[in-house]
């Protein structure tokens, strides 16, 4: 199985291209991350893979089937998707909106959650730390907490295309590095994973492949050590960027350049 995206465009006003010509093959078991500034297109790729919205142009299929042409429930089975924002939802637990995760797999909408159900939404928990979290509401939960939550509910839903925008934004050190290393693991063990990010460190220690986008055009894609290079990241931040060694290890770091001035 593969996400298959073949010369994509897509505009929301029917004027201005926000994706633009992309062409991308993402297997199950890799993880890719998409990088770039903002306005490049990266949420609205992912919302694309999502099927939410159609193409301008182009297709973006899984498995060969067109993603925005399935029904809602039946897409779900496949795909989660985890947009960058999401609203609280008071009075709600935690345990009851990752419980909602297991809906497109019930028989009927008042259907009870099976024994298999009910494992997933404990292993979801379990796994991004959140247990603990089970029995609090929402609404009462740090931005951090609540995007573990979500993160939670995605993983509960299951399915073999997984979407992440922006998964670490608010999460303190440890849940960051916690989090990227559960999106490799979930790779590793077959799902297909796309996850935007503005960190490149994290996207260049955890990912199989990194995609830079720039004004909704690929700049360039492959393995971390090949993409994430000074020459690329000046192009696409236009700020002047070091790139070197991990000194604990393989891999590089990416930090700024020294400010030089008032």
């Amino acid at each position: 199985m593969n996400l298959q995206i073949e010369r994509l465009g897509f505009s929301y006003d029917g004027d201005r291209l926000v994706l633009d010509g992309l062409d991308l093959v993402v297997d199950a078991g890799q993880l890719l991350c998409v990088v770039g500034p903002n306005g490049s297109g990266k949420s609205t790729l992912l919302a694309l893979c999502a099927g939410l919205f159609a193409p301008s142009t182009g297709s973006v299929r899984w498995d060969g089937g067109e993603l925005s042409a399935w029904k809602g429930t039946e897409r779900a089975r496949h795909v989660a998707f985890l947009p960058q924002q999401l609203p609280a939802i008071a009075g709600h637990s935690v345990e009851e909106v990752v419980r909602l995760g297991r809906f497109p797999h019930l028989a009927h909408p008042w259907a009870r959650l099976g024994r298999l159900d009910e494992e997933a939404v404990v292993s979801a928990l379990e796994q991004t730390e959140a247990m603990g979290l089970r029995a609090r509401t929402i609404d009462s939960l740090s931005g951090g907490e609540r995007q573990r939550a979500y993160l939670a509910a995605a993983l509960a839903q299951g399915g073999e295309l997984l979407l992440l925008d922006e998964p670490t934004a608010a999460l303190d050190l440890h849940h960051q590095i916690a989090g990227m290393r559960l999106l490799r693991r979930l790779a590793r063990g077959g799902r297909c994973v796309l996850c935007a990010t503005h960190d490149l460190n994290l996207a260049a220690a955890v990912s199989d492949r990194v995609l830079l986008l720039s004004d909704g055009k690929c700049l360039a894609e492959g393995p971390p050590d090949e993409v994430l290079i000074e020459s690329n990241l000046r192009q696409l931040y236009g700020d002047d960027v070091w790139v070197g060694p991990h000194p604990a290890g393989t891999g590089r770091v990416i930090l700024p350049r020294p400010v030089e001035g008032p």
